[in-house]
């Protein structure tokens, strides 16, 4: 017994057959995790014994009213699952014991662990409200068969919450009435709201149709900690910082909670930087940022401070030119990292030349993706 010290709680079930006494197979009680991408996932955790190592079934149920609630079927993840056996379990759906009906849990001579994810957000689970609720009130079961005999369920031991409801998104941000030449003030017009609000984000772009990807300002940015909370921390305006000289730029916000659900306002925008000081040498032109990091909410490299009519180019390790730029009348301009061929440009490390006239700056880059 000491070997299933895990499942010692369990009840084990003993029934009289044809063939003698037959335990019935048992299962731990789940260990549920949310994860907070706001897919809807949760991931679940249990073990399975049975004493004559039959294969096993797992039939996988929820409430939505805690222990005194109906049990409805849970809709499972088919692609994400894992045991320590092999064959892994398969999941099916249209199954009365979703894991396990075409390849069983084999747990030999000692329990084995499957870990699995439920698709709480899929409108395929016989409780439809959870797929877009907040509900706090929510238990697991997991009900094991090992072909002919059902096992006591292991039920999760207190009520959990999930929450698939989107935040009240916040109004449309709107112009604070202050602009320099690297910095645009914007102004909330209301707050948003979640029970379980995380932050605020404001995304911004040199292009309309501002998305997630785009450049990002953040509670953690200076002067704009209201971005942390759920009221805006009764500041009213807050200073998108960072920004190249005479640009148009275009603003969006987005609320956060901690499942992580999301809602957006309407786009702002377009707003212009004032322009810089009139350069007329290399002596501050420079690129950021360096590296430059999409996952990090880079949108773009600027190279800044350039005199008018600047020839810029940007060349591999190995001397090959991937792109050249020229600005007109502006001391800043943006480059994607897209090669004038076409081709995103790889990760790695890049020199660059900006020449004006005789005049002639040398620098590096390095993107990482």
């Amino acid at each position: 017994m000491n070997k299933h010290s895990a499942l010692i709680s369990l009840i084990t079930v003993i029934v009289l057959n044809a063939t003698g006494f037959c335990a019935a197979p048992v299962v731990s009680t789940p260990e549920n995790t949310i994860i907070p991408d706001g897919k809807g996932f949760v991931e679940i955790k249990t073990r399975v014994y049975d004493a004559e190592g039959d294969g096993c079934r797992l039939k996988v149920e929820y409430s939505t009213a805690g222990l005194m609630g109906a049990w409805h079927k849970a809709y499972l993840d088919q692609e994400n699952i894992y045991a320590d056996i092999s064959p892994v379990p398969d999941v099916n759906n249209l199954a009365a014991y979703q894991i396990g009906s075409a390849f069983p849990v084999i747990t030999g001579s000692g329990e084995r662990t499957v870990i699995f994810r439920w698709d709480t957000k899929s409108a395929l689970n016989a409780e439809l409200s959870i797929s877009t609720g907040d509900i706090s009130t929510i238990r697991l079961r997991i009900i094991p068969n090992d072909g002919s005999l059902d096992g006591g369920a292991g039920i999760s031991a207190k009520d959990f919450e999930i929450d698939n409801k989107p935040p009240v998104p916040a109004g449309n941000l709107v112009y604070g009435g202050v602009t320099t030449e690297s910095s645009i003030r914007v102004a909330f017009s209301s707050a948003g709201y979640d029970t379980n609000f995380k932050e605020y984000k404001i995304f911004y772009s040199t292009r309309n149709n501002v998305t997630e990807n785009d450049s990002v300002w953040t509670k953690d940015n200076a002067d704009s900690s209201c971005l942390g909370h759920l009221y805006f921390d009764t500041k009213s305006d807050v200073p998108v910082g960072t920004l190249a000289p005479k640009t148009n730029y275009y603003f969006n916000i987005w609320i956060y909670d901690n499942s992580g659900n999301t809602a957006k306002a309407n786009e702002f925008g377009p707003i212009q930087t004032l322009p810089g000081p009139l350069i007329r040498d290399l002596s501050a032109a420079h690129a950021y940022p360096v590296p430059f990091m999409p996952s990090s909410g880079h949108s773009s490299i600027i190279f800044t401070k350039l005199p008018e009519n600047s020839v810029i180019k940007i060349y591999t390790l190995s001397g090959k030119v991937i792109k050249t730029l020229e600005n007109s009348a502006d001391s800043s301009i943006a480059w994607n990292a897209v090669a004038d061929n076409g081709d995103t440009a790889a990760d790695g490390t890049y020199m660059y030349t900006i020449r004006k006239d005789s005049l002639l700056k040398k620098g590096k880059l390095v993107i990482l993706r």
